[in-house]
């Protein structure tokens, strides 16, 4: 995550949504020293919490959950001490939200590169199948499988309500813009595109793979919840851009 006492807003990083380059984007761009974020290992920057603050998230057994506190959800931002209640009613809460399928393809690639032995084999549906059998991959402590897991629509609740606003990871750039210019702070470092040399399908079509009516049934039922939300904001997004364009 990434939090602002200055700008007064709150991001948060959920896998495979560009977490990783808004949280270097925000840490080069946002003047605030008194801002609270979680590491960037793609660039070496180290994060704000303390290390006690590190082992009380990860528990005791750190190996278990090493990337648990880059992806932490509102709720326990709060649960944690790391903000207050407060400071959520009165923060802009914000974090991005990736088309459900297309993120689980992006998993796979993810990790199929992070694997050493299926690393250099073809790109298969089979293959997909056989590592999410539940539509999500099962936890390896070597590549933070357990991410995979996690539903979209869940980071942004609050008390058991929803709190904040979702950008659309297709029109990110968009978003992006908008927010820093009504906060009143230049972009000085263009937002960078990291993890995107997992994405094969981008530099061959080739190797991209097709999900199956078998594939797609388990990702359908774990992420009932991400497809509907997923649905409704870019239905909104796209009716109120379509009123804006007809007055313009």
């Amino acid at each position: 995550m990434y939090i602002s006492p200055k700008y007064k807003f709150i991001f948060l990083r959920i896998p495979k949504t560009a977490s990783t380059s808004l949280s270097e984007f925000f840490i080069r761009n946002i003047d605030d020293p008194d801002a609270i974020y979680t590491d960037v290992d793609d660039v070496k920057l180290s994060g704000t919490l303390s290390e006690d603050k590190l082992v009380e998230i990860r528990g005791v057994h750190q190996d278990f959950h090493p990337y648990k506190h880059l992806h932490l959800n509102l709720q326990q931002l709060v649960d944690y001490g790391i903000v207050t209640e407060q400071q959520v009613k009165d923060y802009k809460c914000f974090a991005v939200l990736r088309d459900p399928i297309d993120r689980q393809k992006s998993f796979y690639y993810f990790y199929k590169y992070m694997d050493r032995i299926r690393r250099n084999k073809p790109h298969t549906i089979q293959e997909y199948k056989e590592l999410a059998p539940r539509g999500y991959f099962e936890a390896d402590v070597r590549t933070g499988q357990e991410n995979s897991k996690l539903l979209q629509s869940d980071f942004l609740m609050f008390n058991g309500k929803h709190h904040g606003e979702y950008w659309l990871y297709e029109n990110l750039i968009e978003h992006l813009t908008e927010f820093m210019e009504t906060i009143n702070v230049p972009i000085t470092h263009k937002l960078q595109a990291h993890k995107s040399q997992y994405r094969t399908e981008k530099l061959d079509a080739s190797k991209s793979i097709t999900f199956d009516y078998e594939s797609l049934g388990p990702i359908k039922d774990h992420f009932e919840k991400d497809l509907n939300l997923y649905t409704v904001i870019k239905r909104k997004y796209y009716a109120d851009n379509e009123v804006l364009h007809t007055y313009n």
